[in-house]
């Protein structure tokens, strides 16, 4: 936990300065090191797994009682409510009616 905190500290701070940041390079490839360490964990990878179950449950459930009141009712599809994609004006080049 030490570890993975102080590698978010220095990430906030390149994140302050972007590319100009003199460690850019070095903080970002500890970043992603990290993170795939972390993924590799058997309880974290458990845990996304259940996760995506879970969300997977809650597509079918919001389906279903969207098309239960009406056919013309839009469902988001694979967790896509909780993204930062379209929010149905179409900005994100889908073609939203």
């Amino acid at each position: 936990m030490k570890a993975f905190n102080h590698i978010k500290e220095e990430y906030e701070e390149v994140q302050r300065f972007g590319r100009y940041h003199p460690d850019y390079n070095e903080i970002m490839k500890a970043v992603r090191t990290n993170k795939r360490e972390m993924d590799m964990n058997d309880k974290v990878a458990a845990y996304k797994v259940a996760e995506r179950n879970v969300q997977n449950l809650l597509d079918e459930v919001s389906e279903y009682i969207a098309l239960s009141i009406s056919d013309q009712i839009k469902v988001p599809k694979d967790g896509a409510a909780l993204t930062d994609g379209c929010g149905g004006g179409g900005s994100c080049g889908c073609k939203a009616s």
